[in-house]
């Protein structure tokens, strides 16, 4: 085949493809264009005074109280434990060993602490953006919205006339929503 003919079926190819690709495209009058409800929600604001947050928050609270207790007698009874062996011009081998077993016991201990309140602060921000979640999209049925923005800061929302801000109206609705009072 020579090159000329090899030319002009590839550019007769190309052409046959870019009109096919136009014609899926074909600007057919949609008819009239409809508005869509938008409006846009604080997220972090909903999140930090949504009752269920500020609920499991005290919760947590309590229960963390009680394992840092133990914490931090254990670091009291460390502090104890090395000021008596500083005092002492020889301290006992059994003591000393005592000491760095009870270092050791701390450590561990402040880790567990640690990573058990990670664990249950990730638990509950999971369930309290869950149900938040599921309230907001409960919202938008009842309200007739199309779409919720979240604003938080994060690019989601760039710009928003106030008078676009349902965040009030999304917390009392939540609020009453976990009470029970739907």
């Amino acid at each position: 085949m020579s090159i000329k003919k090899e030319i002009l079926m590839w550019t007769l190819l190309g052409a046959s493809l870019i009109i096919g690709g136009l014609s899926l495209f074909k600007n057919e009058d949609p008819g009239p264009v409809e508005l869509k409800k938008v409006a846009y929600v604080n997220t972090n604001k909903v999140f930090s005074e949504f009752e269920m947050k500020q609920e499991l928050e005290r919760k947590l609270e309590t229960d963390l109280y009680s394992k840092k207790a133990l914490v931090d007698s254990l670091m009291f009874q460390l502090s104890s434990m090395k000021n008596e062996l500083e005092s002492e011009k020889q301290p006992a081998q059994e003591k000393i060993e005592e000491f760095y077993q009870l270092q050791a016991y701390y450590a561990k201990q402040k880790e567990t602490y640690e990573q058990y309140q990670i664990n249950e602060t990730e638990k509950y921000d999971a369930q309290i953006l869950g149900q938040m979640t599921q309230y907001i999209n409960d919202y938008g049925k009842e309200n007739e919205y199309d779409f919720i923005f979240g604003a938080d800061n994060s690019g989601t929302v760039l710009y928003g006339d106030p008078i676009g801000d349902i965040t009030e109206n999304v917390l009392v609705f939540i609020n009453k929503k976990y009470q029970g009072k739907s």
